[in-house]
């Protein structure tokens, strides 16, 4: 699937605090060949995506024409790291929904 994307990007899935982080083009055509349930995907630049599964099991992609803005992205991260027990959530803020992603990023690591 050929779209102008911004990475890094997050998933956020119905039903649930934990996101998928996605940090590349490649990361995504893998994550695409697994994902198993509806969910959206959140590029760094706010950008909102709708992924559903097909009856066959392949996932389609569309753009919701909606966007993200911070603190929504900062909230969702704060609930996603409290999901993971990590301490001192709600001290979390970033400037940009690109800085939260990355922050992501950088807890995983």
């Amino acid at each position: 699937m050929k779209m102008n994307m911004k990475w890094p990007a997050i998933v956020r899935f119905k039903n649930s605090d934990e996101l998928e982080i996605i940090e590349s083009s490649d990361s995504w055509n893998a994550y695409l060949q697994t994902v198993s349930t509806d969910c959206q995907l959140i590029l760094s630049d706010g950008a909102l995506f709708n992924i559903a599964i097909n009856t066959d099991g392949s996932a389609a992609v569309a753009a919701t024409g909606e966007t993200i803005d911070v603190s929504t992205a900062v909230e969702l991260a704060r609930r996603h790291m409290s999901a993971l027990a990590h301490c001192c959530v709600s001290k979390f803020n970033a400037p940009s929904v690109e800085a939260v992603i990355v922050s992501l990023i950088q807890l995983d690591d």
